[in-house]
C-alpha cells in the first residue's frame, strides 16, 4: 500500500512541475506613480481702475463723426472796460431819427423819466459825446481811420451807462473801437447827458 501512495504522490509532484513549467511567467508588478503638477494661480494685482487696455484698436463700425466735433470753439469776445468809451459809427443810411442811435437813446431816456420815481436810488448818468461838425480835421481823420468798416457820417462815443441803456432799450450799436476818455477828440460835443434808471 505504501508503494502505491508513494507512486501517486510522485506522479502528482511531477504533474505539478510540468504545469508550472508550461504556464507563462506573470509580468512583474511595476509600481505606477502619477505625478500631479501643482499649478499656482497668483491673484491679480490690478484694480478695476488699473486694468490694462487692449492693444487692439477698436474701430468705429459706422465711421461716424458728429458735426459738432469738427467745429472749433469760437473765442470769447473781449469785454469793453467799464471806464472806456465805445466808438460808434453812424452810417449814412442810419442817419434818420428812427435809426440814429443817439436820437433813439435820447427819446427812450426821456420816456423813462415819466415812469420812474425820482427817489429811485439806482440812478446813473448816461453820457454820449459826438464829433463837432465845425471841426474840419477830426471828422476826416476818423473817417480815414475807420474807412475799412464802412462810410460814416457821424461818430459817437458811448460811456458804459449809455451802452447798458441801449442794450435795455434794444438799440443796436455799431462799435468800431474802444478808447480812453483822455484820448477822445478835443473838439467833441455832448449830445446826451441824461439820468438812466437800470431795469425801469
Amino acid at each position: 500500500m505504501s508503494r502505491i501512495f508513494d507512486a501517486v504522490r510522485s506522479a502528482e509532484r511531477s504533474s505539478g512541475r510540468r504545469a508550472r513549467s508550461s504556464a507563462p511567467d506573470p509580468a512583474p508588478e511595476v509600481p505606477v506613480t502619477i505625478a500631479v503638477s501643482a499649478v499656482t494661480v497668483a491673484p491679480s494685482t490690478l484694480t478695476a481702475t488699473e486694468v490694462r487696455p487692449s492693444s487692439v484698436p477698436v474701430a468705429n463700425p459706422m465711421n461716424f463723426t458728429h458735426p459738432a466735433d469738427r467745429i472749433a470753439p469760437s473765442p470769447a469776445p473781449n469785454p469793453i472796460p467799464s471806464h472806456a468809451f465805445a466808438v460808434v459809427g453812424v452810417a449814412w443810411e442810419a442817419a434818420g431819427p428812427d435809426r440814429n442811435p443817439r436820437l433813439r437813446l435820447a427819446e427812450a431816456l426821456r420816456k423813462q423819466l415819466t415812469r420812474v420815481n425820482f427817489r429811485h436810488t439806482n440812478m446813473k448818468q448816461a453820457v454820449v459825446y459826438g464829433n463837432d461838425r465845425t471841426d474840419t480835421h477830426t471828422l476826416p481823420a476818423l473817417r480815414k481811420k475807420y474807412r475799412a468798416s464802412g462810410r460814416f457820417c457821424e461818430f459817437l462815443f458811448f460811456n458804459e451807462t449809455s451802452r447798458a441803456a441801449c442794450e435795455q432799450f434794444g438799440i443796436r450799436l455799431k462799435i468800431l473801437d474802444t478808447v480812453e476818455e483822455d484820448t477822445l477828440p478835443g473838439c467833441r460835443i455832448t449830445v446826451i447827458r441824461e439820468p438812466y434808471f437800470p431795469g425801469v
